[in-house]
């Protein structure tokens, strides 16, 4: 017989009476948590190897820096130390881009693209400008004067300490008189492969180009390419063809187009997010393991994707040395006879001019030290150039004349700011050998620093042609 039970409706719990909760053990644990935990071991394993995968084919990818990171991207959270700078433009970040042949092709380690990116990380912006690769440079040793496109190799070649990319960088910085940070050298296959990975590029073509030379693939014959003016989609193929014609246009057109490619690449990355995701940076590591060197490093390519990701491609400033009526350059020829572009001005006091006038340093710049300066020597109109030289990159100069003295051996570098503008101080120190003497001004007296001009000087853009 079932057991009856009664139910009593005006029962009270006593004060006896608890609910008492008891924690579940960890295995009583609800099924949709366990899931969550078990993805989230599952996503961090997954993203864990990613990185490996990618750390290990970056070993491949990139090398030792010779000459030393951006002083900004070395900085904590740019802080930089104005000790650390080494000479206008360095509180810049700027890298070499280098696009050669590789594998398979003719000459193989000679650069076809010769790319200077500079970023400015505090103002936001960026330029770049294309140098020809028919420019004749020093290389030294026993190669004497040559083209650079010849500096990569003759740096893979002899074994240069970071090899051809260090070698270039070095080459670089000198005839534009800027420190130059890194380099990235990528060859025409890992170009195709770059612009697939991420689902190709759009470019607006300028004009119709018909380049009935274009080498075919075994650099047997031509393939005539051919594209009409207007938007196009690219793959990596079309994207090369594109950038490297320069049949029935010119070097310096080539030189554009390879710009237009560069940031359209950029701007396709960011908008597809490509590089926050680590299965991407590990797929592109992978592909372009054989085609990519640099001496960028990991932690350094995370900084500059997210200061990059920010400037407006509208500000962008794209500039090209080239042989045009008010160009830098003009054609010549070599001792051997060979074609070859050299400065207009007969040294590279211009074109460095030039480049400090689109890559402005923002310290100096928001600085805006008053500067006078004076010719210490009996180098008449030294004061005149070297002041037409400082307003170029971005000084301030106030006032320019001789100095008592015309005696001075050395540069002499007066600061009346108490060091409260240590950048441009340093800057003007490392640039003239100059010894820096604090003072206290004069009344009246509207100059913040004042640079005595002493025989020790030597310009660098007019003593490199006398090798």
């Amino acid at each position: 017989m079932p057991r009856r039970i009664s139910f009593n409706p005006k029962f009270e719990p006593t004060p006896a009476s608890k609910v008492i909760a008891v924690k579940p053990k960890w295995w009583q644990l609800d099924r949709k948590r366990a899931l969550i935990l078990a993805a989230a071991i599952f996503l961090s394993l997954v993203m864990g190897w990613f990185l490996v995968k990618a750390a290990m084919t970056a070993r491949r990818i990139i090398t030792e820096n010779t000459s030393g990171s951006a002083p900004f991207l070395a900085g904590i959270f740019g802080d930089v130390d104005w000790r650390q700078l080494k000479g206008e433009g360095d509180g810049r970040i700027n890298i070499l881009l280098l696009g050669l042949g590789g594998e398979g092709h003719v000459a193989p380690n000679l650069t076809d693209t010769i790319i200077v990116l500079s970023i400015d990380p505090q103002e936001k912006n960026a330029a770049m400008l294309s140098i020809p690769r028919d420019l004749q440079v020093y290389v030294g040793g026993n190669y004497g004067y040559g083209k650079i496109n010849s500096v990569y190799a003759y740096g893979e070649q002899d074994n240069y300490p970071g090899g051809g990319g260090a070698f270039t960088k070095e080459k670089i910085s000198e005839i534009l008189d800027l420190p130059i940070h890194y380099y990235a050298r990528l060859d025409f296959d890992g170009f195709k492969k770059m612009i697939n990975t991420v689902g190709g590029v759009t470019i607006d073509v300028e004009k119709n180009i018909y380049d009935y030379a274009y080498p075919d693939e075994n650099m047997q014959g031509y393939d005539p390419f051919f594209i009409t003016k207007g938007v196009h989609e690219m793959d990596g193929n079309v994207a090369l063809k594109y950038a490297r014609s320069r049949y029935t246009t010119s070097d310096f057109d080539r030189a554009k187009r390879q710009q237009q490619v560069l940031s359209a690449l950029r701007e396709k990355s960011l908008k597809i997010n490509f590089i926050s995701n680590p299965k991407n940076v590990s797929d592109v590591l992978g592909i372009l393991g054989d085609h990519l060197r640099t001496d960028i490093q990991l932690w350094e390519m995370q900084r500059m994707y997210e200061i990059t990701k920010e400037i407006n491609p509208e500000t962008m400033v794209n500039k090209v040395l080239d042989n045009s009526a008010d160009g830098f350059l003009m054609a010549s020829q070599s001792n051997g006879g060979a074609y070859v572009l050299v400065p207009r001005a007969g040294d590279f006091s211009e074109i460095q001019r030039f480049v400090h006038e689109i890559f402005i340093d923002s310290y100096i710049k928001q600085e805006k030290a008053r500067l006078a300066v004076l010719n210490g020597t009996r180098r008449d109109g030294l004061a005149n150039s070297v002041s037409k030289m400082l307003k170029s990159y971005g000084y301030n100069v106030v006032k320019t004349k001789n100095a008592k003295n015309k005696n001075y051996t050395q540069c002499v570098l007066y600061d009346y700011t108490n060091n409260s503008k240590p950048y441009t101080l340093q800057y003007l120190a490392s640039r003239f050998g100059a010894r820096i003497e604090s003072m206290s001004p004069k009344e009246g007296q509207t100059e913040e620093m004042i640079l005595i001009l002493g025989s020790n000087y030597q310009d660098p853009a007019k003593s490199y042609y006398s090798r």
